[in-house]
C-alpha cells in the first residue's frame, strides 16, 4: 500500500486536499471519483523516507496482535456493528502503528466494495491462507461471527500450546547454555594456565587431559574462523529451510525427533481437526476443506499425506481409509472420523478430535522435563566427568612422582 496526496473539487465546487492509501493510481483515481465523489485535479504518490522505511521494517504485527484484532472484531460484529464501523473502532483503539496501518487498508479495500476475505488476503505476512479461507468460508455461508468466534479459540489455543512448548523448553536450554559459556571458558581461560604445569612433567599425560590441551589450542588458534563458521551456517540453514524441497526434508526430520516429533504431528493433527470441522461445518465444499486443512497443519509431510486423502475422496472413497493408509494419524482419530461418516456426525466427531490432541498436547508438554532432564543429567555427568579427568589425572601422577622422588 501507498500513501497518495491529492487535490479535488467536492460537488459543491469547494477545493479539497487530503491523502489516503491505496494499492495504485488506479485504485487512488477509483476512490475520489466513485466513493468520494470528488474530481480530482491532482494525485500524487508521496514518497517515504528512509527512515519512515526503516521505522515500518522494524514494527512487528505477533500472532497476540491477531488475536486481539479477530476477537474484538468478532465481537463487535456479534454486537450489530457493521463491518465498516467495526474496523473503524479498531483503527482507533489499536496501539500497534503497523496493525493500525492494516486495518486502515482492510477499511479501504472494504469500503471500495472487496470482500472482507479478499482485503485479507493482500496481507499473506499477517493472515494466513488458513484465516483467509476461514473467514471466506463463514462470509459464503452467511455466518462469519459463529466462524471467527471459532477462528479466535483455534489461535488462543495454538499460541497457548506454543507458550507451553517454550516455557518447557526454557529450563533446559538455560542449562546447556550455561554449561556451554562454562566449558568454553575455562578451555579458553583455565586449561592454557595448566599447560605449562603438564608440560613440565615427564609422564605421559592421560587421553582426558590431551584432548583438553587439543580442544583448548583449537579454540585459541581458531575462534574467529568459528564464530564465522556458526554464523555462514545458520544464514546457510534459513536458506535451505526456504526452499521447498529444504522445508519439506526439515519437517520431516522434526516429526522423527523423540519427544518433540510426537509433540509437533498431534499438534498438527489438532490444527487439521479443527479448520476440516469448521470449513467443512460453514458449507465450504469437501476438497477445498481438505487443502486449506492441509496447508494449517504447519507440517509438510502431514500436508502432502492429507492432499493424497483429498485426491482418494474425489474419486468416491471416504476419509477414513486413506488417512488410516498415511501412517500418521492415530487410531483413534481414524476412529472418531469413521464413526463420524457413519453416522453423519462428522463435524462433532472432529471437533471432538481437536479438543483431544489439544489436551494430549498440553500434558506432554507438562511432563517434557520428566523426559528431557535424564539426557540433560547424562550429558552434564559426561562433560563434568571428562573436565575433572583432565585436570586432575596428571597433577595427582605428577604428586606422585613428586612424593617417590623424596
Amino acid at each position: 500500500m501507498a500513501l497518495y496526496e491529492y487535490k479535488a473539487m467536492d460537488q459543491d465546487g469547494m477545493l479539497v486536499t487530503g491523502n489516503f492509501e491505496a494499492s495504485n493510481y488506479d485504485e487512488a483515481a477509483n476512490h475520489l471519483e466513485n466513493e468520494l465523489q470528488y474530481a480530482p485535479l491532482r494525485i500524487k504518490e508521496k514518497p517515504e523516507s528512509a527512515l519512515n522505511n526503516l521505522m515500518d521494517q522494524m514494527q512487528k504485527v505477533t500472532r497476540q496482535d491477531i488475536i486481539n484484532f479477530t476477537r474484538q472484531f468478532t465481537t463487535l460484529l456479534r454486537a450489530g456493528v457493521p463491518m465498516l464501523g467495526s474496523l473503524d473502532a479498531l483503527r482507533e483503539q489499536i496501539d500497534n502503528p503497523k496493525m493500525k496501518k492494516t486495518i486502515q487498508a482492510l477499511y479501504n479495500d472494504v469500503e471500495s466494495g472487496t470482500s472482507f476475505s479478499g482485503a485479507l488476503s493482500k496481507h499473506p505476512k499477517l493472515f494466513s491462507e488458513m484465516y483467509v479461507n476461514t473467514v471466506k468460508a463463514g462470509e459464503t455461508a452467511g455466518n462469519l461471527d459463529d466462524v471467527l468466534d471459532n477462528l479466535v479459540r483455534q489461535l488462543e489455543r495454538d499460541e497457548e500450546t506454543t507458550g507451553e512448548l517454550k516455557s518447557a523448553l526454557r529450563y533446559p536450554m538455560l542449562v546447556m547454555s550455561g554449561m556451554a559459556i562454562a566449558v568454553v571458558i575455562l578451555v579458553t581461560y583455565v586449561i592454557p594456565k595448566f599447560a605449562n604445569l603438564f608440560a613440565s612433567g615427564d609422564a605421559e599425560l592421560p587421553a582426558a587431559t590431551r584432548i583438553l590441551l587439543a580442544t583448548s589450542d583449537f579454540f585459541q588458534a581458531y575462534w574467529l574462523y568459528l564464530i564465522a563458521a556458526i554464523v555462514i551456517g545458520v544464514v546457510a540453514f534459513k536458506r535451505w529451510v526456504s526452499t521447498e524441497s529444504g522445508q519439506r526434508q526439515w519437517d520431516m526430520v522434526k516429526l522423527k525427533m523423540p519427544v518433540f516429533g510426537n509433540i509437533l504431528r498431534l499438534m498438527s493433527v489438532s490444527r487439521f481437526a479443527f479448520v476440516f470441522q469448521t470449513l467443512n461445518q460453514s458449507g465450504m465444499p469437501i476438497l477445498k476443506s481438505l487443502q486449506v486443512a492441509s496447508d494449517a497443519t504447519g507440517n509438510k509431510i502431514i500436508g502432502e499425506a492429507i492432499d493424497k486423502v483429498a485426491d482418494r475422496v474425489e474419486k468416491g472413497q471416504g476419509l477414513a481409509i486413506p488417512l488410516k493408509e498415511t501412517k500418521l494419524f492415530p487410531p483413534l482419530v481414524i476412529q472418531m472420523i469413521s464413526v463420524g461418516e457413519e453416522s453423519g456426525s462428522l463435524d462433532a466427531m472432529l471437533h471432538n478430535v481437536a479438543i483431544h490432541y489439544e489436551e494430549k498436547v498440553s500434558e506432554i508438554t507438562g511432563n517434557i522435563m520428566t523426559y528431557i532432564q535424564p539426557i540433560i543429567t547424562l550429558f552434564m555427568g559426561a562433560v563434568v566427568l571428562i573436565l575433572a579427568m583432565g585436570v586432575f589425572l596428571p597433577m595427582w601422577s605428577m604428586m606422585d612422582a613428586f612424593q617417590g622422588g623424596m
